[in-house]
């Protein structure tokens, strides 16, 4: 995954990324999301968010990187994460997260997804202080209906 740079130096910067990234390299994102010390270990800090930049730079907003990513079941696997990790991570897995929930085809995996700890899904509300982002601007969260229809 991290090799491929080498082999397409006529790619460059985020670009490089989007377009060189194959299914091991995303593989190898959910792999490390799943590694419990990934998202709890100080020691792992700068590992973890270097994997959630590679999510948010390779895989984010490429919709084929994202199918691959959903088929996966890197959706579940980012929600399990944002429920046990660290603050410094959590801001950024949401940013991914909501990133990730623009892409039509996702919707389906939220509405789907239920933790494996506390057995609530993720359409359920859940509490302020799980996810309390520092800002000094009032927020307004609204939640919309989605009909799924075959």
């Amino acid at each position: 995954f991290f090799s491929s740079r080498r082999r397409h130096t006529r790619c460059s910067g985020v670009s490089w990324a989007r377009r060189c990234v194959q299914e091991t390299g995303i593989e190898l994102i959910l792999t490390s999301l799943k590694d419990p010390q990934a998202a709890t270990s100080s020691r792992y800090a700068l590992y973890t968010l270097s994997i959630l930049d590679s999510l948010w730079n390779a895989i984010l907003g490429n919709r084929k990187n994202e199918k691959i990513f959903l088929d996966n079941e890197g959706l579940y696997i980012l929600l399990d994460f944002l429920e046990v990790c660290d603050e410094i991570h959590r801001k950024m897995a949401l940013s991914c997260l909501c990133c990730l929930v623009e892409n039509p085809k996702s919707v389906p995996y939220f509405c789907d997804w239920n933790s494996s700890r506390t057995m609530i899904n993720a359409t359920q509300p859940v509490s302020y202080t799980h996810l309390t982002l520092p800002t000094i601007y009032s927020v307004q969260i609204s939640v919309v209906a989605v009909s799924l229809k075959k």
